[in-house]
């Protein structure tokens, strides 16, 4: 019991920053921050970035992925966060001075945006978790839950909160949670696809997200 409060108390400290009013952002972050400006920030210990697109951390048993989208310089276009690093890019664990230097594609870091950030963490109880977000954010906005499978959705200000609900022993928990930005979500076509697998994807639609 002690463990579960651990995981649930760091989940939500987190991002409480926010949890005030209008939420813009999670952490201490505000959408549309840089790479370079997460990166040597990051809730627990740096474990990956591509420096580009997505960063990892780790908190215990709490993982944190943050994911940007970031413009060619070439082309003006943004591009999508991977959700899983590349298998020919090797991690990054030096979360030193940032360079802004130019890859081979023409793209610097500081062009980043960040757009979601993907909370995982081991097995909780649904009702525990959707109370602390609950004493944080207020009722939930949107909800699609069935035979202890789906989704509950949060709106405020610039960000949906999605806390996604799994059947395990024929009871309710959660694994995931989702922040996402609302604006920057509307530059990319398609971005559902990027973030979340197609069962995730059918019931954001009939959220109608």
């Amino acid at each position: 019991m002690r463990k579960l409060f651990l995981i649930i108390s760091v989940c939500f400290f987190s991002s409480s920053i926010f949890s005030q009013g209008n939420i813009d952002g999670f952490g201490n972050f505000k959408w549309g921050s840089s790479i370079n400006d997460v990166k040597v920030n990051v809730v627990g210990k740096l474990s990956y970035t591509d420096d580009k697109k997505l960063i990892i951390s780790r908190d215990g048993d709490i993982e944190y992925l943050y994911g940007f989208f970031y413009k060619s310089i070439e082309s003006g276009e943004l591009e999508p966060a991977s959700v899983t690093p590349a298998k020919d890019e090797k991690p990054e664990t030096n979360s030193g001075e940032p360079t802004g230097k130019k890859d081979e594609s023409g793209i610097e870091s500081k062009d980043s945006k960040l757009f979601y950030v993907s909370i995982r963490f081991p097995y909780l109880s649904k009702d525990e978790v959707k109370r602390k977000i609950e004493e944080k954010y207020g009722p939930s906005t949107g909800e699609d839950v069935k035979d202890n499978r789906g989704a509950i959705v949060w709106n405020s200000g610039s960000t949906t909160i999605i806390m996604w609900v799994d059947s395990y022993l024929k009871k309710s928990y959660c694994m995931k949670i989702n922040y996402l930005s609302k604006d920057i979500s509307k530059e990319v076509k398609d971005y559902l696809n990027i973030i979340f697998n197609n069962r995730e994807i059918e019931v954001l639609k009939k959220l109608s997200l």
